[in-house]
């Protein structure tokens, strides 16, 4: 993984298509999240969590990229990321410029931050990425269960934590989860 992250240095994300970078950003995220824990263990506690992806980072192009900011930064459009109060990137931050212009919400089923409840990992590519990411959405809902007595939904946290990705209302949300229900 070492050998393999110092190449990033080179990287220039900035001559990328919004589709490659969908792509990296996935499968840099997912692999710093296994390379970070390989070398510095597993966070434990909501503080060890919060520093693990504020500081856990790789060089890509000569920035410095951590989880969050490859999660909420790049990926979540510039996009507060759970009990934060500011967009990652600040205006000036030269990162900023890469940040996607269209948020897809299928990007939660794709990011595996080492819980259990996590998506599997998988390999974004940009020539596939719109069907990867369905396959990926589709399979991580089918988790979902429905008690057909009460007719109440039980979803996944990570729609509690990422509700706006998702939908303004729960209708909203619920309409755009069933686009993944096969």
């Amino acid at each position: 993984f070492t050998a393999a992250a110092l190449q990033l240095q080179v990287l220039d994300m900035f001559n990328l298509t919004e589709a490659q970078r969908t792509a990296f950003c996935l499968n840099a995220y997912n692999a710093l999240v296994i390379h970070g824990t390989a070398v510095l263990g597993f966070p434990s506690g909501a503080l060890g969590r919060m520093r693990f992806f504020n500081s856990t980072a790789y060089n890509i192009g000569g920035y410095n990229f951590s989880l969050d900011d490859l999660e909420h930064g790049l990926l979540r459009c510039n996009r507060k990321g759970p009990g934060t109060k500011q967009p990652r990137f600040p205006i000036r931050d030269a990162r900023s410029l890469l940040v996607l212009k269209t948020l897809d919400p299928r990007l939660h089923f794709a990011l595996n931050c080492g819980a259990k409840s996590c998506p599997p990992v998988r390999v974004y590519t940009a020539a596939g990425l719109n069907e990867e990411l369905q396959i990926a959405s589709q399979a991580f809902c089918e988790e979902f269960e429905v008690d057909e007595s009460t007719g109440v939904i039980h979803l996944s946290m990570l729609l509690k934590w990422y509700r706006s990705d998702f939908g303004t209302s729960n209708i909203e949300v619920l309409l755009t989860i069933a686009r993944f229900v096969s």
